[in-house]
């Protein structure tokens, strides 16, 4: 029999990990001033409101003979989120999110979906190898009479409206900031940890809800163009990050990795930046595709 896990368990389980992890990097208990919340599956689904467009300086204007500074606005700007899938009978659209430490991969809990052409998910989590949950979203399994969540609260949802996201990624925003005045505008650390749980999202987000948050990233300030990278598992992508307040976040800053081609996220890293040099610390990537069956990995 499966040992089996509720969404409360699971988070409760992330949290114990990150701990570890936590302290296993963090700072001495006499320079901490917080510990760091580990990044739940089941954040709060809530919403925002855009902050001010950074606004290029005269120098930074393109002309004929100058072409226009990458920048992390131009970039996000640029990208074009490509629909996702059409399945035929006996498709899935498969996804696999996988976070883990990055000093110790094993430490990693790893959640896969199958969703077939009527919308039905079928959901794998595992942790340290260990199957904890599976079944169809919202049915019972018959195996030990367990109901898989539905997901519901459970994971990311951002609004299919469009002129709802910028409202809903800053409510998500304050859910997963740690300023200190919580009535302040949430930091760009914290729209980036927002717009992260695109990367956890079971059915995969319509291009255009992506469009509306590449554009919302793209008008905060302090946002950093990091150019071209790798992710964990080695595939091409875009970055953009922002660096984390050596108070409230212990240093602790948050990289988004985007496929140029596709718009789609890649992978989200949070960091620690030492003499210059960028220290990855936990890190989440997503694998997508189409697949014949509900075992077959992307």
């Amino acid at each position: 029999m499966i040992d089996t896990m509720t969404d409360e368990q699971l988070a409760e389980t992330r949290a114990r990990t990150h701990e570890r992890i936590n302290d296993e990097i963090v700072a001495p208990p006499s320079r901490r001033r917080r510990r760091l919340p580990a990044l739940g599956l089941t954040a709060a689904v809530a919403g925002a409101a855009a902050v001010a467009a950074v606004a290029l300086a005269p120098t930074s204007v393109p002309t004929a003979t100058r072409p226009e500074v990458a920048t992390a606005a131009t970039v996000l700007r640029g990208l074009e989120p490509q629909p996702l899938p059409k399945l035929g009978p006996g498709e899935f659209y498969a996804v696999r999110v996988v976070q883990r430490q990055a000093e110790n991969p094993a430490e990693a809990l790893d959640s896969r979906y199958w969703t077939d052409a009527n919308g039905k998910v079928f959901e794998r989590v595992l942790y340290q190898g260990d199957v904890k949950r599976e079944g169809v979203l919202g049915q019972v399994d018959a195996r030990n009479g367990v109901l898989t969540p539905a997901g519901e609260g459970s994971y990311p949802r951002l609004p299919e409206d469009v002129k709802d996201v910028p409202e809903d990624l800053r409510r998500m925003a304050r859910t997963f900031g740690l300023e200190r005045d919580k009535d302040a505008e949430p930091t760009t650390r914290s729209y980036v940890l927002a717009a992260s749980e695109l990367v956890f999202d079971p059915r995969g987000t319509s291009p255009e809800v992506l469009r509306a948050v590449w554009e919302v990233l793209s008008g905060l300030p302090g946002m950093k163009l990091v150019g071209d990278v790798k992710d964990p598992l080695g595939r091409p992508g875009k970055a953009v990050e922002a660096d984390g307040d050596p108070v409230n976040h212990e240093g602790v800053g948050v990289r988004l990795i985007v496929n140029p081609d596709s718009g789609r996220p890649l992978a989200f890293i949070h960091y620690r930046r030492k003499d210059g040099v960028v220290k990855p610390w936990l890190e989440t990537f997503r694998t997508e595709g189409v697949t014949k069956d509900a075992d077959t990995l992307p």
